[in-house]
């Protein structure tokens, strides 16, 4: 090392971002080694051509990262330069690295092909991540990266952590809409396509602690670049006064309240909102004369934690005036230009005595539940934990894949990896990492003798004959159909600890 941090230019398809940019958070955090990554390094309002020109100038290295989506348009001028770069200039290094879905063969330009790979595609990722860094400092592999003295005394068995504590966030809650830990699922582009449609109307279930507010607010932040432009708004009935559920009325003032602090409109206060008129006529105003007055851009509406009004005295009524609304969208002009976005964690059957008097049975309904293996791994990656098939296995069917309880687990291995195999322990609920995700479940039980009754047969291999108590652990996420259609315990966590405590 010469004390000059080192500096390597990320070139990749827009397709691969996500596996591109947790390789670049590794490098960033956990070695001496200064990734460009345009997504970090663009300045808005700035000319980009001039950014990128003066990063792969100023590069010891170009990373050139080829996915199943191959080269991207711009990625092909970004090679084109490194190569000729390359010729002018022989310490300079450009590095073919293969993700995860690129072909066997990948078509590269000849004098690319002739450059050492790095794979990530069947390797250890840790081992390629290795070589990659290797690569970078101009230096070679050996057989693999070097272990502390203490290790080469006793045989690691254990995944190691490579990340800075400090960076990893606690489990619970919404995630930054900007946080590098959002893990991006088919849903999410299924909501965004969805809501972009006109009369969008999309509900967002699925249980507890499966994403469902980071979802809704990643959404209110994406839809003001897709290509049909939302504004949007958002509106957590959790965080609403219990004076705003007293009536219709009152809701939705509240709502209108929201949308005028959101969208900044002037003119509008809750003096407007007429005492004598119906929330119905209040709302349709609201709308023609100050919400789309002067701006006829439509506005998405992101109602999260309704299940908040099923224990309120407007359960049905609101439901029902929301309805009414994306009805009358079919003709109403104000009307047609909102879209609607709402989360619920409760089953809506359950506390809605006609669905058709709801919006529930009407629109896109998106089920949120579970993180798929491939998921995991890369949720893994970016708490730097190098976890091998049969460890994700092992976590998968411990957690169910359920983000909350991924979270968790992956946190607390990247804290405490040699704890690993106690978090394992199902009966003593993790060494207690997951105690107060299984007690809120344990109280409901405690409280309703049938629903505990229905999860011991379920525990037990018999199955579930009661549908309504099927539905409501399939809806909380504790039981799930097997390949056979039986209801089965949702994981291996939930098995353990609930056979023992019940």
């Amino acid at each position: 090392m010469n004390g000059k941090p080192l500096h390597v230019f990320l070139s990749y398809n827009r397709e691969d971002e996500e596996a591109v940019e947790k390789i670049a958070v590794y490098l960033a955090d956990c070695t001496e080694i200064k990734p460009w990554l345009d997504k970090w390094n663009l300045i808005p309002g700035e000319p980009w051509f001039q950014h990128l020109e003066r990063a792969l100038t100023s590069s010891s290295t170009c990373a050139v990262f080829v996915g199943k989506s191959g080269e991207g348009p711009w990625q092909q001028k970004e090679l084109a330069a490194a190569l000729d770069r390359q010729v002018n200039n022989p310490d300079f290094r450009v590095i073919p690295v293969l993700l995860p879905g690129a072909l066997a063969k990948p078509e590269l330009p000849i004098f690319l092909a002739g450059n050492t790979w790095v794979d990530f595609r069947g390797a250890q990722y840790d081992d390629a991540l290795w070589r990659l860094e290797c690569g970078i400092r101009g230096k070679p592999p050996g057989r693999g990266r070097p272990r502390k003295a203490e290790e080469c005394r006793v045989p690691q068995s254990k995944p190691q952590a490579h990340v800075d504590p400090a960076s990893l966030i606690r489990p619970g809650g919404a995630m930054d809409v900007d946080s590098r830990f959002y893990i991006r699922r088919a849903a999410d582009e299924e909501v965004l396509n969805e809501v972009a449609r006109a009369r969008g109307l999309v509900t967002v279930l699925g249980p507890r602690q499966t994403g469902k507010t980071s979802l809704i607010l990643q959404t209110y932040v994406n839809v003001r670049l897709v290509e049909a432009r939302l504004r949007s708004v958002f509106v957590d009935f959790q965080a609403l006064h219990n004076r705003d559920f007293k009536s219709l009325e009152t809701i939705w003032c509240a709502i209108a309240v929201k949308m005028r602090e959101q969208l900044a409109l002037d003119g509008w206060g809750e003096e407007k909102w007429a005492k004598k008129a119906n929330f119905d006529r209040n709302f349709s105003s609201f709308l023609d004369g100050f919400v789309f007055a002067a701006d006829s851009t439509p506005v998405l509406l992101c109602l999260d934690e309704v299940d908040r009004v099923f224990s309120s005295p407007l359960k049905s009524d609101f439901f029902s005036s929301m309805r009414a609304f994306y009805n009358r969208s079919a003709y109403d002009q104000a009307l047609k230009r909102m879209r609607w976005l709402l989360s619920t964690s409760s089953e809506p059957s359950f506390f809605i005595e006609d669905l058709n008097q709801s919006p529930f049975n009407v629109g896109h309904r998106v089920n949120l539940n579970t993180f798929t293996v491939e998921e995991t791994a890369e949720f893994a990656g970016r708490h730097g934990v190098a976890a091998d098939a049969p460890l994700l296995g092992r976590i998968q069917e411990y957690t169910g894949g359920r983000p909350f309880l991924v979270h968790l687990f992956l946190y607390h291995m990247a804290l405490h990896p040699e704890s690993l195999e106690q978090f394992f322990d199902g009966q003593s609920a993790g060494g207690g990492i997951f105690l107060d995700h299984l007690n809120h479940y344990l109280k409901q039980f405690q409280k309703d003798p049938g629903l505990r009754a229905a999860m011991k047969k379920v525990m037990a291999g018999k199955g579930c004959d009661d549908v309504r108590m099927t539905d409501r652990l399939e809806a909380a996420g504790l039981a799930r159909r097997d390949p056979a259609l039986k209801l089965i315990c949702h994981c291996r966590l939930y098995k353990d600890y609930f056979s023992k405590v019940l």
